[in-house]
């Protein structure tokens, strides 16, 4: 039930994307909401603002830094000792992984009242810029609509 309200969610979010996929992304979102006990419409919207659901990876230097749908820097994936490879092939293992750095820096941040805004950055400028623009991913669409 909870992938047929995270598919409408980022149907809702972005209408362009391929249905397969939307489908594919929602069961994976709702598993690791489920997993790791994160809001699934804050997992579509981290993932709205990382990568607008385009499993992309940004290469610095010519190696792989942000990677995948929730732009899992390369440093943090190293820390976990998450597979690169695999963290740049399989979109289900960057939701999840993902998921798991985010309710990591949940639990760590102090920031009140968006913990959340810690997955970002960890400079008090970039988490209030980070903040502001996922929080539109969290509004209603016609709200968010308006704010854009």
């Amino acid at each position: 039930m909870l992938a047929s309200y995270v598919l409408l969610a980022i149907m809702l979010i972005n209408p362009t994307i391929d249905k397969e996929k939307a489908r594919e992304y929602a069961t994976s979102i709702s598993s690791a909401s489920e997993t790791y006990k994160i809001d699934a419409l804050l997992i579509v919207a981290i993932v709205s603002q990382e990568s607008s659901f385009r499993p992309v990876t940004v290469y610095k230097g010519g190696k792989p830094f942000d990677i995948g749908l929730m732009q899992v820097n390369r440093h943090t994936a190293k820390q976990y000792k998450m597979d690169l490879n695999r963290l740049q092939h399989d979109p289900d293992y960057q939701i999840h992984s993902g998921t798991r750095i985010l309710a990591d820096k949940i639990k760590l941040c102090k920031r009140k009242p968006y913990p959340w805004a810690c997955y970002h950055s960890t400079t008090e400028v970039h988490k209030a810029k980070y903040e502001t623009m996922v929080k539109r991913y969290l509004l209603t669409p016609t709200k968010r609509r308006a704010t854009k």
